[in-house]
């Protein structure tokens, strides 16, 4: 009997000892899952930083593209509106009136963009890590 008990005993401490390696065994597998999983979300991040950063480049370029498209043509329909001898008095108070707008825009564009550390798109803070540079 106590032999019986014995062997049932080791058998016991055996199957515990198994049982405690496949657990170990499992929780390393998790622990590299979660370390991949980790990686692979970093990865994606980084890819979607990168591209909104590309936005805001392009949408920042043409953003100022049209508005010297709108100033020239704003000045040019200003010049036209003025070319005859009625109101031509008017094409000095419109041009400046123009000026005006052009120097407050980029006074409150240069102000509000904080030294370069705001988004010309969204307005939002930069992250460094998003920011691409040439070279």
């Amino acid at each position: 009997m106590q032999q019986h008990l014995l062997d049932d005993g080791a058998a016991l401490q055996q199957t515990l000892e198994d049982s405690k390696s496949d657990v170990q065994s499992m929780l390393l597998e998790f622990q590299k899952a979660a370390s991949e999983q980790k990686k692979v979300k970093s990865l994606i991040f980084e890819v979607f930083d990168l591209v909104q950063a590309l936005q805001s480049i392009v949408m920042g370029e043409f953003t100022g593209f049209y508005s010297l498209i709108f100033y020239a043509l704003s000045i040019t329909v200003a010049y036209l509106l003025t070319s005859t001898q009625r109101t031509s008095g008017a094409r000095f108070w419109l041009f400046l009136i123009l000026t005006l707008n052009i120097a407050i825009e980029w006074m409150l564009a240069k102000w509000y963009d904080f030294g370069g550390r705001m988004d010309p798109v969204t307005g939002h803070p930069v992250d460094e890590n998003t920011q691409c540079t040439v070279g």
